[in-house]
């Protein structure tokens, strides 16, 4: 499958990071969250930032799109916040880069 550009196939980083983000989402959304699965990703990075946007399989056809950033303190202290989650995604639907929302 062609991803469109800037699109990514989730890696091993990606998905450790979605397991930390996780509980946050399920908060969000008010489910309990069996599944959650990074598929496909765009990130975008500073020297001290990083946005990511993590399209995740939450059941059999039903996908999430995740935004979250992740910040380094001075200090070295790293702080994840969950922007956004979009329900009811498919798995064709395509992230719109945060960029252009």
């Amino acid at each position: 499958m062609d991803l469109p550009a800037g699109e990514h196939y989730a890696t091993k980083e990606i998905q450790e990071l979605c397991d930390q983000v996780k509980s946050k989402v399920e908060e969000i959304t008010s489910r309990n969250l069996v599944e959650f699965k990074a598929f496909i990703y765009r990130e975008f990075k500073s020297s001290h930032f990083a946005t990511y946007q993590v399209k995740v399989c939450v059941g059999e056809t039903e996908y999430f799109h995740v935004l979250f950033h992740r910040t380094v303190s001075e200090k070295e202290e790293v702080k994840t916040t969950v922007e956004k989650v979009e329900q009811h995604h498919t798995k064709d639907d395509i992230i719109v880069p945060v960029n252009s929302q």
